[in-house]
């Protein structure tokens, strides 16, 4: 999966339509790694993606994904659901957003009008054909976009250049999309590839394309004021164990530049690389610490943020130093 959203955005801070759509792009590219890993197998199926209400039938040679919420093909495409907040969008997105060949944002381009579908049960959806550039190889998106109750439903079927990936195969898979009754945040953590042992008294706000779960401390799931502490804890398979202190710093610097990191320490016998800075993201100061903690499949990462007025930097850490991978056998299995 892509790169970890910084908190302010995974903890629900209302931001720009356009940024959602180039964050959730960030979120539906599974490595090459994990392409590689599966065995293809006919799936025309309806199914159930877990840790999801969402069921679909993917074409034929996709297999369940891992570190996500959806499906993997050996060529690299894959098919992704992800839920956010319907609160934490200033204007929920619409047919109209899309306009072919117009940019809607950067490096990514309508290639279709969007369109409005009507899903089984009666549930309308936006759905367009994004191509995306900022990627090697490029990619070709196919997004379902459904507002059901509280919440925005994506579903990207993501083709890279190159594949033999038919799209009308993906648009087929999107078509059969049905959704049912609303998980609970705590039932999508279940699914999770890893678990928090201590939240530090933390409540879930939010979990992303089941490889990211957002926790705070407040009553609000959308913080517009950046009044709550935010605690993000992903999957990170950018995270380059040859280089934790370097790979650690640019994962940091990407998605705060405007925080000024104070330390940086990685400990080999933990394998755990720790940021601690402070700066402005969205206009707001605030407090950070990245934890980037290092396993023989994958790392985890832990970006906290809280104003500077709030004693949480010992919650924080208890929350990252007690996430971990769960054991599980080879993906094939």
């Amino acid at each position: 999966m892509g790169a970890i959203l910084a908190p302010g955005l995974a903890g629900g801070l209302a931001i720009s339509r356009l940024k959602h759509l180039a964050l959730i792009a960030l979120l539906t590219l599974p490595t090459a790694a994990q392409a590689q890993q599966v065995a293809a197998q006919p799936t025309a199926q309806l199914r159930q993606v877990a840790g999801t209400r969402v069921s679909l039938a993917p074409p034929p040679g996709f297999f369940p994904g891992t570190g996500f919420t959806g499906f993997l093909h050996p060529e690299g495409a894959s098919i992704v659901v992800g839920e956010i907040p319907a609160a934490s969008f200033r204007s929920l997105p619409k047919p109209g957003d899309f306009k072919r060949d117009e940019e809607v944002s950067p490096g990514k381009r309508a290639l279709a009008d969007g369109q409005q579908w009507t899903l089984e049960g009666g549930l309308t959806g936006t759905y367009a054909i994004v191509l995306n550039e900022t990627v090697f190889p490029s990619l070709e998106t196919h997004m379902l976009m459904v507002p059901a109750g509280d919440t925005m439903i994506f579903i990207t079927a993501n083709i890279p250049n190159g594949a033999s990936i038919a799209p009308a195969t993906m648009v087929a898979a999107l078509r059969s999309v049905r959704i049912g009754t609303a998980l609970t945040n705590e039932d999508k953590i279940a699914a999770l590839d890893f678990t928090i042992g201590d939240r530090a008294g933390l409540r879930p706000s939010m979990v992303l394309a089941g490889s990211a779960v957002g926790l705070t401390d407040g009553p609000l799931d959308v913080d517009r004021g950046r009044t709550q502490p935010t605690v993000i804890v992903a999957l990170e398979p950018e995270a380059d164990s040859k280089s934790p202190e370097s790979s650690g710093l640019t994962l940091f610097r990407r998605s705060f530049p405007d925080a000024t990191v104070t330390t940086s320490v990685y400990d080999p016998a933990s394998r755990r690389h720790t940021i601690r800075a402070s700066g402005k993201d969205g206009g707001v100061s605030l407090n950070f610490i990245q934890v980037i903690t290092y396993d023989s499949r994958s790392a985890i990462r832990t970006v906290c943020a809280w104003r500077p007025r709030i004693e949480f930097a010992d919650r924080c850490l208890r929350v990252a130093h007690s996430a971990s991978l769960r054991p599980r056998q080879s993906i094939k299995d």
